[in-house]
């Protein structure tokens, strides 16, 4: 991911590119874009026990880094910024309103989207509506997790979509392509498309 971003921002430019990261965790992320050279960072995270560790780490670090302990919907809601560049991994399958929150992100978001998320890879043969009233085969798929974890969501529902979903919902946030960004050796859960991560770009 970081090799992505420095190859769409050049290094002199880096500093006057703004950043959001939402559901930053630890601040693994943020913290690896402070130290190639961004400047304008701002991180969202819902757990107080993330924020805490992502600010130890950040202070480590030197990272004049923003962060912000808050849930997505509170955020979007008091936002009045654009950033040139959104983070948006891990964090889509927690959502109960995929379609409303991708919009927000994209009005707010200039040039550029990571998305990384969980994929469902249904079995499905079509369906047996009629032709002329049927559904596409963009889908999510109900889980069920635990919010006792500090890597979980705020609910115990997750809502997998499927890779047509993904490529339904950036397009209805505005973004004009998707480019899937596949590593030469990625993490099994990626080589078997049980995960994503992809550039959405307007």
């Amino acid at each position: 991911m970081l090799s992505t971003i420095e190859r769409l921002v050049p290094a002199d430019q880096r500093a006057a590119t703004s950043i959001l990261d939402i559901g930053g965790g630890e601040g693994a992320m943020s913290i690896g874009l402070w130290q190639i050279g961004f400047r304008d960072i701002t991180m969202l995270e819902a757990r107080p026990l993330n924020i805490e560790k992502a600010k130890f780490a950040g202070n480590h670090f030197h990272a004049g880094i923003q962060f912000k302990l808050t849930t997505i919907e509170d955020f979007l809601q008091k936002n009045d910024k654009n950033y040139d560049i959104t983070l948006f991994m891990g964090l889509l399958y927690h959502l109960l309103n995929p379609f409303e929150i991708l919009k927000s992100i994209g009005l707010l978001t200039n040039r550029h989207m990571i998305i990384e998320s969980a994929l469902a890879q249904p079995r499905l043969n079509g369906f047996d509506n009629r032709a002329d009233y049927s559904p596409s085969d963009a889908g999510f798929f109900v889980r069920i997790d635990t919010v006792l974890s500090q890597t979980a969501g705020l609910s115990d529902f997750e809502l997998w979509p499927n890779m047509a979903a993904v490529k339904t919902l950036v397009q209805y946030a505005g973004f004009n392509e998707l480019q899937l960004l596949e590593g030469k050796n990625p993490p099994k859960d990626f080589a078997s498309n049980s995960r994503m991560i992809a550039l959405a770009s307007k």
